[in-house]
Order: structure tokens, then sequence, then C-alpha cells
């Protein structure tokens, strides 16, 4: 098995998703628990973590140092992902 890349896409746009409407939502005034509904419910259900994990099972049974580099690889580029999307929501207000 290759790496799950279309699993990564779909978390890494998750992830951007999260910072752009976050930070949209947040810098609107928007009460919380909408930022919430849309962040980690929809969002959040977007983006799966159980797919994430699953896809690093796979690759572990095939491949320990593949499947380290594709977990590793996920968390790192998603936090900097959702960093890059606050980043621009606030760009976009200001």
């Amino acid at each position: 098995m290759i790496v799950p890349w279309d699993i990564m896409t779909i978390n890494m746009l998750g992830s951007f998703g999260i910072g752009l409407c976050g930070g949209l939502l947040y810098s609107k005034g928007i009460s919380l628990e909408i930022r919430q509904f849309v962040t980690i419910g929809f969002l959040g259900g977007f983006t799966t973590f159980s797919s994430f994990t699953e896809g690093g099972y796979v690759l572990a049974d095939k491949s320990g140092l593949l499947a380290i580099f594709y977990l590793a690889t996920s968390v790192f580029v998603g936090i900097l992902a959702c960093y890059f999307g606050h980043y621009i929501s606030f760009k976009l207000v200001n």
C-alpha cells in the first residue's frame, strides 16, 4: 500500500478550513456555539481521525518507517494548514 494521499489531502483541507472559518467567525463576533458547530461539527466531520489512524495502521503493517512519516507529516502539515487558514482569515478582515 502506498501513502493514503486522499486521506491526507482531505485532512489538510479540513485543517485549513477550520483555521479559516474559525478565524473569520471569531473576527465577526459569532457566538462560540456557532463557531464550534461549524469547525468541530461540520469540518471536524469532514476530517476524520479514524481514517487518519486507520491509514497509519495499514501502513505500519507494511512499513513502520513509512507509517511514522505519514502520521508525523499529517500532524505537522495539518497544524501549518490551520495556522495558514487563521492567518488568511485575519488578513481578509483587516
